[in-house]
């Protein structure tokens, strides 16, 4: 069942890759008008208004591109599996110092531990808020694995405070030598691993033949080779190569944010744009020119200060008289990103799907009986896909 949709979803990627597969900063028109004229000629004819409420409702989104990619919606996710409920609220002197949502995404992920084994690892614990919920389930014991002293410390007195049998283990499990920590005796769980974290763990639990495993992953961009091609063999076999730019697809679109977020990210990638022209008419050059990460109080202010900034960063003379050519410009661009937006949006979840599934089948294929499944609302996180499995006997 897994490695059917599996296929299914390869070939939709794969045969539709021009769409997705590129970086829209680059680029001022959409790279694939040619081979999809049809779809190209409707997406360019939506008025702004309409474009806005498709690129903030995907179910109308879906509607819209459905007649020019019909395989492409037909897919189903009917392959994933039912949770647990919730039935159990942790104490409430458990859940000081746990934000609202992240309490809500402890109490429904614990809520699928299985009954066996007792003795579990949390893998990149944190403060290991995580591992002292699930000792109010069927676990009766657990160890903590973080690589900050300073989270071990925090974490181990509040096991101590609540007399929770938790013990921390400080390690970085990307450089350290954990085998003894990972082991036939103990399941392991990770809620939202980043990338070479929960791949990691995986490799792990597959060497070591770990009982049960359950892993929520999380930025699947964040892992040390430059592209990806898969974990399991049935990925290795579709040919699908993906760059970290493709990697970061499924984690594009936020949940919940206040007006004021929005128009900071609104402006954000307004003035990216417009300092890459800026850049680009110094230079006479048309490139991309990418900027780090920064304060976003940096957005609090004017354009000019913002282009002073970038101009310093990237050690090149600020020119006051390109300001206002290079904003029009980034305007532009912006305008005809959101249409490139609005197609390559929907293989976000496919590409998640893909991901996921490859860590299934991974496991899958080491001898596990796996269930995928959306462990809580979407509302709480968008990071809600959850690989259960345990060792078949």
């Amino acid at each position: 069942m897994l490695s059917n949709h599996f296929e299914r979803l390869s070939a939709v990627l794969k045969r539709y890759c021009a769409l997705w597969q590129y970086v829209p900063f680059a680029h001022s028109t959409p790279p694939w008008l040619h081979t999809y004229r049809e779809l190209g000629d409707a997406l360019f004819a939506l008025p702004p208004a309409s474009l806005n409420l498709l690129l903030n409702n995907d179910d109308q989104a879906e509607n819209w591109i459905a007649p020019f990619l019909p395989d492409l919606v037909a897919l189903q996710d009917d392959w994933l599996s039912t949770p647990a409920p919730v039935t159990n609220a942790l104490p409430f002197w458990l859940t000081n110092g746990i934000k609202g949502r992240k309490l809500s995404q402890i109490t429904a992920f614990t809520a699928q531990l299985p009954s066996s084994p007792n003795h579990w690892l949390e893998w990149c614990a944190g403060k290991g808020h995580l591992g002292r919920a699930a000792l109010f389930g069927p676990v009766h014991q657990v160890s903590s694995i973080e690589w900050q002293q300073s989270l071990c410390e925090s974490g181990q007195r509040l096991a101590e405070r609540h007399h929770c049998q938790q013990n921390f283990i400080h390690a970085d499990v990307l450089q350290d030598d954990v085998s003894n920590y990972v082991h036939q005796q103990c399941g392991v769980m990770a809620l939202h691993a980043c990338g070479q974290l929960h791949m990691q763990l995986l490799f792990m639990a597959k060497q070591q033949k770990v009982p049960a495993v359950l892993v929520c992953p999380c930025c699947y961009h964040l892992i040390r080779d430059e592209q990806y091609t898969g974990m399991s063999q049935l990925a290795q076999q579709q040919q699908l190569t993906l760059s970290k730019l493709d990697l970061k697809l499924p984690l594009q679109q936020i949940v919940t944010t206040g007006a004021r977020g929005q128009r900071l990210r609104d402006t954000e990638l307004l003035w990216r744009l417009s300092f890459s022209h800026y850049v680009s008419l110094l230079t006479e050059k048309q490139v991309y020119t990418p900027l780090p990460n920064f304060a976003k109080s940096l957005l609090t202010h004017s354009y000019e200060d913002f282009c002073r900034w970038a101009c310093a960063e990237k050690s090149i003379p600020f020119d006051a008289s390109l300001l206002l050519d290079s904003l029009a410009l980034g305007e532009t661009q912006r305008q005809g990103l959101a249409r490139m937006e609005l197609v390559r949006q929907r293989f976000r979840k496919p590409l998640e799907y893909w991901l996921i599934l490859d860590r299934a089948l991974f496991l899958q294929e080491a001898g596990y009986q796996v269930d995928v499944m959306r462990f809580c609302d979407f509302s709480i996180t968008p990071r809600n896909l959850l690989i259960k499995a345990h060792l078949a006997n």
